[in-house]
This record gives C-alpha cells, sequence and structure tokens, in this order.
C-alpha cells in the first residue's frame, strides 16, 4: 500500500499509478516507479493548475500537477526510476536524476 504521509504529493502518486498502468498495458509487466523521481525532481515548471507564489508549478510536499510531471518526462527526455532506487521519503528534497545509477525504464 503506497502512503504520501504527511507530504502533499498526491499529484506524484496519481502521475505514477497512471504510467505504472500504462506500461503495464502495453508490456504486460506491472512495475513501481519512483514517487520521488516528481517530488523532487519536477519544480519550476509553467503553465500548469498548481502553482507556487512566483507563478511556477510544483514544489514537492506542497503540491504540483500530474501534467507537469507528464511534460518534465516527456520534455527532457527523461526514462522512469524504479521504486526500490529511489525509495519515497515524505520530505523535499534535492533531484537526483542524473546524480545516482538508477535502474531507469
Amino acid at each position: 500500500m503506497k502512503n504520501q504521509a504527511s507530504c502533499g504529493s498526491c499529484w506524484t502518486f496519481a502521475t505514477v499509478a497512471v504510467l505504472e498502468g500504462a506500461h503495464a498495458t502495453k508490456t504486460g509487466q506491472l512495475l513501481a516507479f519512483s514517487e520521488m523521481e516528481f517530488v523532487n525532481c519536477v519544480k519550476n515548471m509553467t503553465n500548469f493548475g498548481y502553482t507556487t507564489e512566483d507563478g511556477a508549478c510544483c514544489a514537492g510536499c506542497f503540491g504540483g500537477d500530474y501534467d507537469a510531471s507528464f511534460a518534465w518526462l516527456k520534455d527532457g527526455k527523461k526514462n522512469l526510476i524504479l521504486a526500490n532506487d529511489w525509495k519515497y521519503v515524505p520530505v523535499n528534497d534535492t533531484c537526483e536524476y542524473d546524480s545516482k545509477d538508477h535502474t531507469r525504464v
């Protein structure tokens, strides 16, 4: 069971659920993707529903938008990181997408 705990990261859980389902439908393999990838890396996006005081989208545990997550993946040509390689911790942190050796899908 997944639990966002005290972190307002429901938008990342929605993103991951959609992506896990799409991947399973396409490949027949159900994988668990990392919510932390989105909590920590999807920041300073523009033109999305949720915005911070400065007008940018996504502030990790302080809210965000799943559309921004999809755009971040697509525009940056990013891959999905498995949950076991970047475990969920209910706090904001720095984006480690490029600095760690993660399994990418």
